[in-house]
């Protein structure tokens, strides 16, 4: 599926584009509208020859090994799966934190990890690829979250907290119980706070009161949420 990528002006005067005729120039912007958002694609030269170039009498799986010689792509196999990857992806593109994971294996060189692939406050916390990283663990924390209100103060402070992995889980666990709770059911759920409050008070430290009465609720309600969110 094509989608919308990032051109900047340096990229007209990198030596390693400039050594190649230019439909190779114009297959290697081609591929990045090809490719997920850790820059990996299938490496199918007869489907990316109609999709980019449908109108023109091109060997693309040429233009795909100049591309390869000179390093601006990667090209591998991971068992019968053939694999285009683009090296330093994530320091020139800004993918849409909603575009689905990679279900592409990495060529396993060192090239940039998912940026689902958590560890915490080990996912650096700084740079592009750590911000990325920690938005897209906010998307399932706000999916879960019953309160809509404010996202973009709720990101900016989650982004602040960078939480890892485990507490992570944690959180995510105890809006499930609070969701169940009195706290947050009483009177239409008026009294659920803000997403940005709740986070920026560290109200997953708090306990969650819970009646006998309404454990069995509490229960089938953290079931619903599970099925309809999958986290």
């Amino acid at each position: 599926m094509p989608r919308i990528r990032t051109i900047k002006p340096d990229f007209f005067k990198n030596e390693q584009v400039g050594s190649l005729p230019y439909q190779w120039r114009l297959l290697f912007v081609g591929l990045w509208t090809q490719a997920d958002r850790e820059g990996r694609l299938e490496d199918r030269p007869m489907r990316l020859k109609a999709e980019l170039f449908p109108y023109d009498d091109l060997d693309v799986n040429d233009g795909l090994e100049s591309l390869n010689r000179v390093g601006l792509i990667t090209r591998y196999e991971r068992g019968d799966m053939r694999v285009i990857a683009i090296p330093k992806w994530l320091k020139h593109q800004q993918p849409n934190i909603r575009e689905p994971i990679s279900e592409l294996p990495p060529d396993g060189s060192g090239t940039v990890p998912a940026p689902d692939e958590h560890t915490g406050k080990g996912r650096e916390g700084k740079g592009k690829e750590g911000v990325l990283a920690s938005l897209v663990v906010f998307e399932r924390f706000w999916l879960v979250y019953p309160r809509k209100t404010a996202k973009d103060a709720a990101r900016k402070e989650w982004l602040r907290l960078n939480p890892d992995e485990p507490l992570t889980e944690l959180m995510i666990a105890k809006v499930y119980a609070f969701i169940a709770s009195p706290q947050w059911t009483k009177d239409g759920g008026q009294y659920i706070p803000h997403a940005r409050t709740w986070l920026h008070q560290r109200r997953w430290e708090d306990d969650v009161v819970q009646p006998a009465s309404v454990q069995g609720v509490a229960v089938a309600r953290k079931d619903q949420a599970r099925a309809r969110y999958g986290v």
